[in-house]
């Protein structure tokens, strides 16, 4: 039996169209490359949306588990650091000092660390009648230059800030004038503006320091956006910040930075 080979050939057809024909297939070719374009755009946009998904999972996860390890470390140091606060009490026969926060130091002053509370002042509304003491006083005071620099540091210290509150670290400048004065009114002013005043806390914190070869304290990075980051991540970064990726610029030194 002899086999023949076969050969199957491609033919191209012809086909005579109008103009008008013409011009339907054109636009008929125009949107099949729409859709296509338009399919390939959705189908990258899905990619991208699974990505994004997976992409936060796994950065949160990480996040979760720095954070709950950072809590866990932080209430085992308050711990450790309290008892040294409560032998140190206890060996010098100490009551409680009201310190709003305590330092240890390493004998070869080479660590330390910092616990305290960050603190919210507060004033009570009997300090608007202790103002009102005060200005009576200045008020009364001879029009003479000494007792216009007089008011004037006063009117000073008596300052609010920007939320409305008199400034706590300016009470203790006025009561050392209050005395020099020698005024009852205005002791008794500054002295009511003093009990009127109270703290509240705000936030524990922890403070961890070394010293560098020069010896100056250096705070170790407990903030992840204080820590920083390796030139390849520093650098993808701003590169889109700066719209340099993917272009041939050169790169500046931006490592003061991050």
């Amino acid at each position: 039996m002899t086999e023949k080979e076969t050969t199957t050939a491609t033919t191209t057809t012809m086909v005579e169209m109008t103009p008008e024909e013409r011009q339907r297939f054109e636009a008929f070719k125009l949107e099949e490359a729409k859709r296509k374009r338009r399919e390939e755009q959705e189908a990258n946009l899905n990619a991208y949306r699974e990505l994004v998904d997976e992409t936060v999972d796994k950065v949160v996860t990480q996040f979760t588990l720095m954070s709950e390890q950072l809590r866990s470390t932080k209430n085992s140091a308050i711990r450790s650091l309290m008892d040294l606060v409560k032998m140190k009490r206890e060996t010098l026969g100490l009551k409680a000092d009201g310190q709003w926060s305590y330092t240890f130091t390493k004998p070869d002053s080479k660590r330390r660390v910092t616990m305290g509370v960050h603190t919210l002042d507060g004033w009570r509304d009997t300090v608007e009648e202790g103002i009102e003491m005060v200005m009576e006083y200045i008020k009364g005071l001879a029009s003479d230059d000494n007792s216009q620099a007089l008011v004037g540091m006063v009117l000073k210290l008596l300052a609010k800030d920007a939320s409305g509150n008199l400034k706590a670290d300016k009470v203790l400048e006025l009561r050392r004038i209050a005395e020099e004065s020698g005024s009852e009114q205005f002791i008794d002013g500054v002295r009511l503006i003093e009990d009127s005043h109270f703290k509240t806390v705000s936030k524990i914190f922890l403070k961890a320091e070394v010293r560098n070869d020069i010896g100056v304290w250096e705070r170790l990075p407990l903030n992840i956006t204080e820590v920083a980051t390796d030139s390849e991540a520093q650098q993808l970064l701003l590169n889109v910040i700066d719209k340099k990726q993917d272009n041939n610029e050169e790169d500046h030194d931006d490592s003061s930075r991050l």
